[in-house]
């Protein structure tokens, strides 16, 4: 193991993405919180995979708002589902609708409940269709109000019949008046007597 964990926050400003591509995973793990940070942008760029899997909670959850959206598609999909559940709110909603499209159905999976709530309308709305129809019963019935209501219309056509049937009567009963419009009749057909009780005489 290197010394790295010697540096100052200004030397390691100054490190370069191939210096930081060379270093041993534990050389990156023995980062404090304050160094990670002092990473720019072009250092984050030189992490490899095996770097990426082996940052600590502590190591991820410091990531600034800059740095998590410096992360490219390969970082982003190298992510573990352990290290996807401990992205704080602030770093999931720092996350660009480019960033948000290139998760994987593993990544999209391992949120939880709480981390499904905290995505901005834009995040959501940006889901593509195979990232909606990846989302759990779990992470479904998890969706506020609000970002039922945010659903696009091709998202909500996306969805398949399993899910429809997974929508609670609080998520039905949030869906706009153009949003039930904008399901398929497949979808319509899927839903149960007991859900097509609950909508309401406005939809």
């Amino acid at each position: 193991m290197s010394n790295i964990h010697l540096l100052t926050t200004e030397q390691i400003a100054l490190l370069t993405s191939s210096i930081i591509a060379s270093l041993a995973t534990d050389d990156i793990a023995s980062l404090s919180t304050a160094q990670i940070q002092a990473l720019t942008s072009s250092a984050i760029h030189g992490l490899t995979t095996a770097q990426i899997q082996n940052l600590t909670s502590t190591e991820l959850r410091a990531l600034t708002t800059a740095q998590i959206q410096q992360l490219t598609s390969t970082e982003l999909q190298a992510l573990t589902t352990a290290q996807i559940q401990q992205l704080t709110s602030t770093e999931l909603q720092a996350l660009t609708t480019a960033q948000i499209q290139q998760l994987t159905s593993t990544d999209l999976q391992a949120l939880t409940t709480d981390q499904i709530q905290q995505l901005t309308s834009a995040e959501l709305r940006a889901l593509t269709t195979a990232e909606i129809q990846n989302l759990t019963s779990t992470e479904l019935r998890a969706l506020t109000t609000a970002e039922i209501q945010n659903l696009t219309s091709t998202e909500l056509r996306a969805l398949t019949t399993a899910q429809i049937q997974q929508l609670t009567s609080t998520e039905l009963q949030a869906l706009t008046t153009a949003q039930i419009q904008a399901l398929t009749s497949t979808e319509l057909q899927a839903l149960t007597t007991a859900q097509i009780q609950q909508l309401t005489s406005a939809e």
